[in-house]
């Protein structure tokens, strides 16, 4: 921490170096925790539209659990999609080794779901203000096991997830027995559910990597991108090891700027980091994020020569890139106007940089490149989309204050504007605190704390 935090008057506290850089990299920290939270009240919106949706319909949530209605299937979609990034309109797109994983993973979703959305729907009835419900999180209740039955699940695949919940730590459980006909939901959220309960599925779809960068994230792209903008081409590999070490899975054209981004993507089992120190191992020390970086950087190796170039103009081409934008392309455009993303699934790591090399989570990046925001609300969905023009992709530092900017000039219903964070505000910050073990031949005998920090980052 030496250069970072300075002693001052009185000597029991720090205060932060007064370094420019420094202080940016506190406010990209705290943006990305910041898009997050707001992608929760998003969460809790949808869930209390998808309720209201079913209650005015006359439908039961066990009647459309077990029917499929449209509104409940679009909750676990959403989740899905949200959560794990897989979107079900791609998943004929899985290969066929593990589509019965997809199969089962689909399914568990639909489970997990229901309890929260019978969680949600208790809650009403119970007026919990919805304060309590910020993270998505369950209701502690009893629900009669006939319910369940009633939603379409079978004992089977009920008593699976009970055995499942005996094995996890204290307070890690979603659900367990509290008499031969009831069950109790625990204090969990929805996010933390859907990637405890599904990691073990996930890790069992070996070509789960390969599909979301290869066959997943560029059909998405292509389907449901709409802004002329960007271009997006396949992926780019040297042929042999004589070309080098380097790898380019998704190649985008700015054509409004004139600029290509180099994408590595990484689809990551652990999405969810609780701890700063879970944040700080996985920003400095992840094998798998750092392997991504290490091919990129590879790259600019490759710029001054025509084998590379070759294979960039064809990837541009099956891009549909305009000619005149792969004409430009040679040693010395890229040089000047090449860039470089992490696309990946950890939302913790949003707006991030490395080595000069941007980090977004997969649902912030398609909502840049797609220029749109969905603001769910009980009502509607709203789509609404910030002036992002001029700006490169590979640029958190701009992007993120131009996002602020954008939502400062928006009415109360924008749920990103200021006036509406002053609880998150008083609570954003950095602290830091010193603490001081006393030890003798090797053996503690005591403690104390030292000086502290504490850094307004809102």
């Amino acid at each position: 921490m030496a250069g970072i935090f300075v002693p001052f008057c009185p000597k029991s506290h720090y205060q932060l170096a007064c370094d420019e850089d420094l202080k940016e990299a506190l406010r990209l920290y705290w943006f990305g925790h910041h898009w997050s939270f707001q992608s929760n009240i998003a969460d809790l919106s949808l869930r209390e539209a998808v309720v209201s949706q079913l209650q005015s319909s006359g439908a039961w949530l066990e009647r459309a659990a077990k029917a499929h209605a449209p509104a409940f299937q679009w909750f676990v979609t959403n989740t899905l999609d949200k959560y794990v990034s897989f979107h079900e309109d791609f998943s004929s797109l899985i290969y066929a080794k593990d589509k019965k994983h997809y199969e089962a993973i689909y399914r568990k979703t639909e489970l997990i779901c229901y309890f929260y959305l019978k969680s949600y729907e208790n809650s009403k009835t119970l007026s919990i203000r919805d304060t309590m419900f910020a993270y998505n999180a369950a209701l502690p209740h009893d629900y009669a096991i006939a319910a369940v039955h009633a939603a379409g699940f079978s004992q089977d695949e009920l008593g699976a997830l009970l055995e499942e919940s005996e094995n996890k730590g204290e307070g890690e459980a979603l659900i367990v027995r509290s008499g031969p006909d009831n069950i109790r939901m625990g204090l969990l959220g929805l996010k933390y559910a859907i990637s405890s309960y599904l990691k073990p599925m996930l890790v069992a779809m070996k070509t789960r990597g390969d599909w979301f960068d290869k066959k997943y994230i560029p059909a998405y792209l292509k389907q449901r991108v709409e802004d002329r903008r960007f271009r997006f081409g396949p992926e780019v590999k040297p042929s042999s090891d004589k070309e080098g070490k380097y790898d380019i899975d998704l190649l985008v054209a700015d054509e409004q700027l004139g600029r290509l981004y180099f994408c590595q993507i990484k689809h990551r089992v652990a999405t969810l980091l609780p701890h700063f120190r879970d944040e700080f191992d996985e920003y400095t020390r992840n094998k798998q994020l750092d392997h991504a970086v290490d091919q990129l950087m590879g790259t600019k190796a490759q710029f001054g020569k025509q084998i590379f170039v070759d294979k960039l103009r064809k990837s541009l081409q099956k891009a549909g890139a305009s000619p005149a934008f792969i004409a430009k392309v040679d040693t010395a455009f890229l040089e000047r106007s090449t860039g470089f993303i992490v696309i990946h699934t950890i939302e913790n790591l949003d707006f991030a940089v490395k080595d000069g090399i941007a980090f977004y989570e997969w649902n912030t990046f398609r909502n840049l490149v797609r220029g749109q925001i969905t603001v769910f609300t009980k009502e509607s969905a709203t789509v609404m989309a910030p002036d992002l023009r001029g700006l490169a992709l590979d640029d958190p530092n701009r992007l993120s204050s131009a996002l602020m900017a954008w939502s400062a000039t928006h009415g109360d219903d924008n749920p990103l504007h200021p006036d509406k964070q002053w609880f998150y505000a008083l609570n954003s910050h950095f602290q830091m605190e010193e603490a001081w073990d006393i030890k003798l031949w090797n053996r503690r005998i005591g403690s104390f704390r030292g000086a502290s920090l504490a850094f307004p980052i809102m």
